[in-house]
This record gives structure tokens, sequence and C-alpha cells, in this order.
């Protein structure tokens, strides 16, 4: 009966340490607080590989996420971040992600047509780029006011290299006015050339 009874409780052990590192493992959580967003970005602008790869270049935070790992091995879980930034030199997004207890950069990708939705710096500058560079925009705003128009945004990611826009920072922007629907305006704004178009 001994042996079964070991085999029993290793199996019971080894099912616990699995659900142990499956709940570690948990669903992403957005880090929206602009004062944690900060420290966090401080503090992997401080890691070499993060500050090598975005030497010299313009770079915009787009999202940020906080989760739980359990690595293969670990007794505890381990708290990492991982991070999207637009690189406007390359028209590529720097995916990395960070172990804040080791204060380390364990992953460090650029991707090319890789989907990073805008920041809200991004956003607020394609607004007054539309207003700016697009009569009906202008005017729908003159007629409605600001406050009576929701604006939707879109971010497309052009896949093909041979594609004029591939690498650009775009964005459709879809203006409604509450009160009427039909004089709804759509643009896209090229954020990497600061130029707004009908298509």
């Amino acid at each position: 009966m001994a042996p079964k009874f070991f085999v029993m409780a290793l199996v019971v052990t080894i099912l616990l340490h699995l659900m142990l590192r499956a709940s570690a493992a948990d669903t992403p959580q957005p880090v929206l607080k602009p004062d944690e967003r900060a420290v966090i970005q401080k503090a992997l602008e401080k890691t070499a590989e993060f500050a090598e790869a975005v030497q010299g270049k313009k770079v915009i935070l787009s999202t940020m996420v906080r989760f739980q790992d359990m690595a293969a091995g670990a007794v505890a879980a381990s708290e990492h971040v991982e991070t999207l930034h637009f690189d406007y030199s390359t028209g590529k997004t720097i995916v990395t992600v960070y172990d804040v207890a080791r204060k380390k950069v364990i992953k460090l990708e650029q991707l090319a047509a890789y989907p990073t939705p805008l920041a809200d710096e991004e956003l607020a500058q394609a607004k007054e780029l539309a207003r700016a560079r697009d009569k009906r925009v202008r005017e729908l705003y003159a007629k409605y006011g600001e406050k009576k128009v929701t604006v939707d945004a879109l971010t497309p990611v052009i896949a093909s290299p041979k594609d004029k826009r591939f690498g650009k920072r775009l964005t459709i922007l879809t203006l409604t006015p509450k009160e009427h629907l039909p004089d709804t305006v759509s643009v896209t704004v090229d954020l990497t050339d600061k130029t707004v178009s009908r298509k």
C-alpha cells in the first residue's frame, strides 16, 4: 500500500504545482495611471538593451501591461511588464518584457507591421492635424461644436513592404456629429509624414 500512497501523493503534488503555475500566469492588466507608467518607463530606460534600441530615435510609448509569470523551476511568480513602443525612425514596434524584481529586460523585439494602438498624445496630434488640414473637419466642428462630435480612431497596419505607406504611423479618424449621423467625416492621418488624406 505504501508505494501506491506515495504515487498518489506525488501526483497530487504535481497537480497542485501546475495549478499554482496556471494561476500565477494571470491575465495581463493594463497600467493606466500616469505616475505608474512614468516609473516603469524610467526604469526601462535605465536598461542597456532598451537604451540601445531607442538611442537617437523618436519613440512613443503605446501600451503597458503588468502580469505575473511562473518561470520553470521557480517557487514563486515574478512580476513582469510588457510594453509596446512605436519607433517613428524605423516604423517598427519595440516589444519589451521587463522583470520588475530583477530590474532586467528579459525580452526585446523590433517588429514590422505589428498592431500597435495609438498613445493619447498621438491621438491628440491626429485630431489637430485633421482639423488643420481638412476643410470638412473644420466645417463639421464649426457647425456642431467640438463637444457634440465623437471621434473614433482605427490604427491600420500595412503589411506589404511594397506599399508606400508601409512603416508609417497611420490612423483613420471617423468624426460623427451626434445630432446628424449623415454628416460623418472620415480621414486618414499619417503621423509620420504629418499629412491628411481622404483615402
